[in-house]
């Protein structure tokens, strides 16, 4: 996927959900400066599998929502990703947005 689709699929999901770069930033654990390269394709390099993850996981996104932002490459070596770990991730972030939500 080009660069200019993948950011314009990251900024429709996070705005979809009502969240600020900075709050993404911080539930997803990805950079402001890093997020915002995504979304206005400046970025120089591909995001490793490992970004994608925490974007996915700061979004909150189902596994269809999250395929197309995986090129063929990635969603192989994706789907070799231990299913526990990947659910951690996402009861970690899911855990620490709790938190900033409510300013513990």
């Amino acid at each position: 996927m080009d660069k200019e689709k993948f950011g314009s699929l990251i900024r429709e999901y996070r705005t979809r959900q009502g969240l600020s770069i900075r709050k993404f930033s911080q539930v997803s654990g990805v950079s402001t400066t890093q997020i915002q390269s995504i979304e206005t394709a400046s970025i120089t390099t591909e995001p490793t599998v490992a970004t994608i993850n925490k974007l996915v996981a700061g979004l909150d996104l189902e596994a269809m929502e999250a395929a197309p932002l995986f090129d063929d490459q990635a969603r192989n070596s994706h789907a070799r990703v231990n299913t526990q770990t990947t659910h951690a991730i996402q009861a970690r972030v899911r855990s620490y947005a709790g938190r900033v939500a409510t300013g513990f």
